[in-house]
This record gives C-alpha cells, sequence and structure tokens, in this order.
C-alpha cells in the first residue's frame, strides 16, 4: 500500500493555548479522538501500553507538566499531535471532506523533478515530504511522522506553486520536450495541490498533515 498525506485545515494556536491549560474536558476529547485513530492503522488496536503513553502525554500537554522534548518524537507523539489537529480542526473545504488525501509519490514526484523551480519555498515542499514537528526536532525512524504549515507559509508555498505550475504547464502546451525537465503529471499534481492550499490561505486556517 502507498504512503498517503491526510490534510485537514486547523488553528495551530488552538494547539499552542492547550498547553498547561488544565481542562478536564479537554484530555477527554483528545482521548477520544486517540481512539479514533486507532482502528485506521496508527497503531495496533490492542497495544494497550502505547495507548497508556498517549493517554499519558494528553494529559501531562493538557496540565502543563509536559517536560522539555529531548529524544525524536515516537508514535507517542505522532499520535498525540494528530489527535489535537483533529480537535482543532476547522474544515474549510466542505462538509463532507473533513480530510483532503495527497499521495505520496506524485508529492515526491513533484519535489525531484521541480525542487529547484521553488527557490525558497523548496523548504515548505520538504516540510510536506519528510515530516515538521511540534514536540521535538526529528522523528525517530521507527515511527511515523506528520508535518504542519502555517497560514503564511501556505500563502507562500501557493504563490510560489503557481508560478512553477504556470511555467511547467505553458512548456507542456508549448510542446517543447527538450525544455521539459519534469514529468508532465506534475502539472496535475500541482493543479490539485493548489485547490487545497488556495482554499486553506483564503480561509485564514493553518493546515495539518498526516502520513499513513
Amino acid at each position: 500500500m502507498s504512503l498517503r498525506l491526510w490534510v485537514s485545515a486547523l488553528k495551530l494556536q488552538d494547539l499552542k493555548d492547550w498547553r498547561g491549560c488544565k481542562k478536564k474536558k479537554l484530555i477527554t476529547e483528545l482521548l477520544a479522538k486517540m481512539e479514533g485513530i486507532l482502528p485506521e492503522g496508527t497503531i495496533e488496536e490492542d497495544d494497550e501500553q502505547l495507548k497508556e503513553l498517549v493517554a499519558e502525554k494528553i494529559a501531562a500537554y493538557i496540565n502543563g507538566t509536559a517536560e522539555e522534548q529531548k529524544e525524536p518524537e515516537t508514535n507517542v507523539e505522532v499520535i498525540t499531535a494528530y489527535s489535537m489537529a483533529q480537535q482543532a480542526e476547522t474544515n474549510p473545504w466542505g462538509e463532507n471532506e473533513v480530510e483532503l488525501e495527497w499521495p505520496y509519490g506524485d508529492m515526491d514526484e513533484l519535489y525531484r523533478d521541480c525542487r529547484s523551480r521553488f527557490q525558497d519555498a523548496e523548504h515548505l515542499l520538504e516540510h510536506i515530504l519528510n515530516g515538521r514537528p511540534l514536540f521535538g526536532e526529528e522523528f525517530d525512524p521507527e515511527a511515523g511522522w506528520y508535518a504542519y504549515l502555517t497560514n503564511g507559509e501556505i500563502q507562500d508555498l501557493a504563490t510560489k506553486m503557481q508560478e512553477v505550475y504556470n511555467q511547467c504547464a505553458a512548456i507542456v502546451d508549448s510542446g517543447a520536450l527538450n525544455k521539459q525537465d519534469f514529468e508532465s503529471g506534475v502539472v496535475d499534481t500541482m493543479e490539485y495541490m493548489l485547490g487545497t492550499l488556495k482554499v486553506a490561505a483564503e480561509s485564514g486556517d493553518d493546515i495539518f498533515i498526516f502520513a499513513s
């Protein structure tokens, strides 16, 4: 099964405001979100020890007792972050599309073929493909991963992607294959990515990207 990226909109400030807010109801709600993730294959449903560790991580974050993360993020932090992102989601896409899907293979092809064209926005594509942690500085190689982009970063990426899209589409339309150093499919990839990015940019939301 190929890797998929699930994109949801949220307010990152909500996550920051939850640290140390000591709201018991919020802990209950986040734990319910965590339970809802498990059947989707994020972790084994019968892994009770991991469930307990995630529950402890969530409670420590909300109660303000979480220590500074010094180790790479494991599945515990990944599931905690995803639970919080789902709780903070704003859903500007429409009532039937809470999460949108970006195939990882298409994103990777876009990055490999066009990374130099993105210039100072290249690092934003790298976040999408390699992850961007909230609690630590990196992910454990054995763990899953996630990423996020702020609304300002979304706007920057959408602006640059529109430029690259226009460049590549013009080359494809002209039939100048000698100038085409990319697969023509990346034009379609950018087109549907732009649809997601522009909606989030206009709504003022941030986005959270979960790899599964």
